[in-house]
């Protein structure tokens, strides 16, 4: 208890009387102790300290009810009950005068007989509904219509893959049931990691890429305005693309730290280890939410979930946004579960207007990193709205929309003073929703680029002349592309889509770091390079892995209309949303990459609904 009585909640040592009564299935030795520093009657099954046996029956269910009548010789006088656990405590919960459920540090009054009905809001019961039925969608189409542009992609080997699935979900399932303590949690967690790192390492090394494509001309441009010159295609580029001009900022702040210090010559290695830096963070962040929301166990799972994840190798080689941008969204998630509640009631406290100040810091990072991070802001508000939660959140909401705001006006104002951050040249909108409209023949026979960046289109649109022209060209040329398809036609164009943009577990990663090799063929590229000897294997893999993902969504949409967590419809409701941003604007399955520490997260449930039904005989977690 020396180690572990500073996790007693804080709210109830405010409130203790001695009247208090403590009633507890665990054993009563464990509890015994604490009778006299708190000064309350403990009241818990009787064990025997050395052979484990059962002295009296398990203090639990109705056995509390009979236990405290007993030993308190009184009846129906309970005041106040809380318990973290309706399943075991209904008895008492219904005993008592007023119920409370205690999650983590949020206290909710209950009416015991209306608490476990489906109190789900309509509003949301349709989004898990339409959440599950894309991702059930997602997941027969990828396995029997994949749309991925691999040779590796076909029907037998997605077959295997879903076989592997099924053996990897139950190998999880049945280690995760094992009681496992926080001392071996930590072992488990620092070899895991360090595992990792050592993965990491190698993937930078052997599967090292010579800067190409857009990250490419940003690596070039920050390299030559730290040697003192500029060319005039950079600047045009950055002013097409002004989603590009913090990452040049980024490595210029890194490239002239290295030159202080004579290493500029390995700028590209420099590159490695901040990606390295933001793909770990993120990881750090991940587990840290999963342990926020779902206790050890959660840690397991995302240790697990992380280490076999290829989006975190897979881009080292290439610092760009979708790396850059990977610990925003789940920092997000992280800073928002942190803050302090009381029935539902996020407080307006010291503590959480803190979190929340930094919560748009990040969200405004996010805006100017990569846009689809700022998802997560709207996915709160909606839930918000559909939960119906608006009077309980709409202080802290108010504050983080407010200096969200101040903080976009304000660095706006800035870059509209600073010549580089203008952006006279930026294709409009309309641009990549018309791009995201088309498909073309790929290299892969019988399949197709669908949605994705595409030249052609590209320079009609810059044709077109100036912006009003280009919105205009681009409006006729949507409209035009929406009435070829029909209704019907669009449908199924949506459906080719999500199966391009999510069918893929390498992240389309295979392909982009196979284009721009810098080292000599060794092992690592025959297996993660789409043309490699081994690649079959990895493929299979992956595959099995996002199987993995999009039946734990679907088993945990499904748990989530059942029993609503606020939560956990937040994390879907932003995966959600990058879901529904990429049907309509141009796509590729690395701009999901971002969001993969938010996917293991949302994992989570699903898996821990899906190792219930392996033992379940246990106590409800």
């Amino acid at each position: 208890w020396k180690t572990h009585k500073k996790k007693i909640k804080k709210f109830y040592l405010k409130q203790k009387k001695k009247s208090d009564v403590i009633i507890s299935a665990s054993p009563e030795f464990l509890l015994k102790p604490l009778e006299k520093e708190y000064n309350f009657k403990v009241i818990a099954t009787k064990v025997d300290k050395k052979t484990g046996k059962f002295i009296s029956k398990n203090c639990h269910d109705y056995e509390k009810i009979k236990r405290y009548e007993k030993e308190m010789k009184k009846k129906d006088n309970i005041k106040s009950f809380y318990s973290d656990s309706f399943k075991s405590d209904k008895p008492m919960l219904e005993y008592a005068e007023d119920a409370y459920i205690v999650e983590k540090n949020n206290i909710t009054k209950i009416d015991p007989n209306e608490y476990k009905k489906n109190t789900t809001p309509l509003l949301v019961k349709i989004f898990l509904s339409i959440f599950v039925l894309s991702f059930l969608t997602i997941l027969l189409g990828t396995i029997f219509d994949n749309k991925v542009i691999l040779e590796a992609a076909t029907l037998k080997n997605n077959l295997i893959a879903l076989l592997l699935s099924i053996i990897i979900l139950t190998i999880v399932s049945k280690i995760t049931i094992k009681k496992i303590d926080k001392k071996n949690i930590k072992i488990f967690c620092i070899i895991s990691l360090i595992i990792m790192l050592i993965v990491q390492i190698l993937v930078i090394i052997y599967a090292k890429n010579r800067p190409g494509w857009d990250w490419g001309l940003v690596y070039e441009s920050a390299l030559d305005h730290t040697n003192g010159k500029l060319s005039s295609y950079s600047m045009w580029y950055f002013n097409t693309f002004p989603n590009n001009k913090y990452m040049f900022a980024i490595q210029v702040i890194l490239f002239k730290v290295i030159k202080a210090l004579g290493f500029l010559k390995y700028s590209l290695t420099a590159t490695h280890i901040l990606n390295l830096f933001f793909v770990d963070l993120s990881v750090i962040l991940t587990i840290l939410t999963a342990k926020k929301l779902f206790g050890k166990k959660g840690v397991l799972y995302s240790i697990v979930l992380v280490l076999l994840s290829s989006a975190f190798y897979i881009y080292l080689p290439i610092l760009y946004t979708d790396t850059t941008a990977m610990p925003i969204p789940i920092a997000l998630i992280y800073l928002f579960v942190s803050m302090d509640r009381q029935e539902d009631k996020i407080l307006v406290n010291k503590k959480n207007i803190l979190l929340s100040i930094i919560f748009s810091i990040v969200a405004l990072i996010g805006i100017k990193i990569k846009i689809t991070s700022v998802i997560v802001v709207i996915a709160i508000v909606v839930c918000s709205i559909i939960n119906q939660q608006v009077k309980k959140q709409a202080g802290i909401i108010t504050i983080i929309l407010i200096t969200l705001l101040l903080e976009i006006v304000s660095i706006n104002y800035i870059e509209s003073k600073i010549h580089f951050f203008r952006a006279p040249n930026r294709l409009p909108y309309s641009h990549w929703v018309m791009m995201g409209l088309y498909e073309t023949p790929s290299n892969v026979k019988g399949k197709n680029s669908i949605g994705v960046y595409n030249k052609e289109l590209y320079s009609y649109s810059f044709k077109l002349g100036p912006s009003e022209k280009i919105i205009e060209g681009n409006k006729k040329t949507i409209i035009k592309k929406l009435k070829k398809y029909g209704p019907d036609g669009y449908v199924k164009f949506l459906y080719r889509k999500s199966l391009f943009t999510w069918g893929d577990g390498t992240y389309n990663g295979s392909r982009i770091i196979a284009e721009h090799k810098m080292v000599k063929k060794n092992i690592i590229q025959d297996v993660v390079y789409c043309y490699g000897k081994f690649f079959v294997y990895y493929y299979i893999f992956n595959t099995a892995m996002i199987f993995i993902m999009y039946i734990s969504f679907i088993v945990g949409g499904i748990g989530n209309i059942i029993k609503n967590n606020k939560d956990i419809t937040i994390i879907y409701m932003s995966i959600f949303g990058l879901f529904f941003f990429l049907l309509i604007w141009e796509t590729s399955s690395r701009y999901l990459v971002h969001y993969v520490p938010l996917f293991i997260v949302g994992i989570i449930p699903g898996l821990k609904t899906i190792r219930r039904k392996f033992n379940r005989g246990e106590e409800n977690e």
